[in-house]
């Protein structure tokens, strides 16, 4: 008893010491994203469970297959995944940063469900074929700049214009219809059950976030929202990966290049994603 008493209290020790540092460390880092990290440090350090295998785009692809029993990525499937392997290979060795514990969860899951809407959006469209065939009245409106340039406030004015529509935060995170019903009323209580069911998992990883995020980018679940999903689903712009591609930047693009160069075909997805 009194060996299970002192290991319980030096593990509830080094739990708060470790809390205690991680939020002294970064300053900014909520209290919740510093406790979580904390419980998870020794399952990250030792590769148990979650950890035990790297948040890489092959690793990722492959567990969007398992997960949803689809297999076309669309396009060449191979050009997208050299893009993220070269903005990991790179990026970590240039800033020779490690993810924190809950940062590589969060890694995992959303390069993982990025793969999915891939896998998904590709399926739905093969078969709706009306979705592709569909004409608008009016071109596309793309807003396109360096980062901190005002490109996200230019892109909330226009949103405020009655005629614009944008994509929302929770349509990105959910774009494609769980319904083959194309009738107004199924696909209208479809969007219903998609907006609730991902609710949960955005206000959990923006409290990880912590408020100061809002000062760099406001994110709210039913506001719009800059097209993140759909560059995601073919350029590696996903979230945790940004500082990584600041830093791979030079080698980022001349794959990219390369790619497009030899291949147009490679847009598919990212261009049906638009629609």
């Amino acid at each position: 008893m009194n060996s299970a008493v002192i290991f319980c209290a030096v593990t509830a020790v080094f739990i708060v010491l470790n809390i205690l540092y991680r939020k002294l460390r970064s300053g900014v880092k909520p209290w919740f994203a510093c406790a979580l990290d904390a419980l998870l440090a020794v399952p990250h350090a030792l590769g148990l469970g979650l950890f035990a295998s790297t948040p890489d785009i092959v690793g990722a692809t492959q567990s969007a297959m398992k997960a949803t029993g689809l297999t076309d990525f669309g396009g060449n499937g191979s050009l997208f995944i050299e893009l993220y392997e070269t903005t990991r290979r790179v990026g970590l060795r240039k800033c020779k940063a490690r993810l924190s514990p809950s940062g590589f969860v969060i890694h995992k899951r959303t390069l993982q469900k990025r793969m999915e809407t891939r896998l998904k959006l590709v399926d739905f469209m093969a078969r709706h074929p009306t979705v592709a065939a569909t004409k608008f009245s009016r071109s596309p409106i793309f807003v396109i700049g360096f980062p901190r340039t005002g490109t996200t406030f230019l892109h909330e004015v226009l949103g405020l214009h009655a005629e614009v529509r944008m994509h929302r935060s929770w349509e990105q995170i959910a774009p494609v219809p769980t319904t083959d019903d194309e009738t107004p009323e199924a696909l209208r209580a479809d969007r219903l059950l998609r907006h609730a069911r991902h609710r949960r998992e955005f206000d959990t990883t923006v409290s990880l976030a912590g408020p100061h995020i809002q000062a760099i980018h406001r994110v709210e679940y039913d506001a719009s929202e800059e097209c993140t999903t759909p560059c995601g689903v073919e350029l590696p712009w996903n979230p945790p990966n940004l500082t990584l591609m600041a830093c791979a930047a030079d080698e980022v693009h001349r794959t990219n290049s390369r790619i497009y160069d030899s291949d147009g075909s490679s847009q598919h997805a990212n261009v049906s994603l638009h629609r």
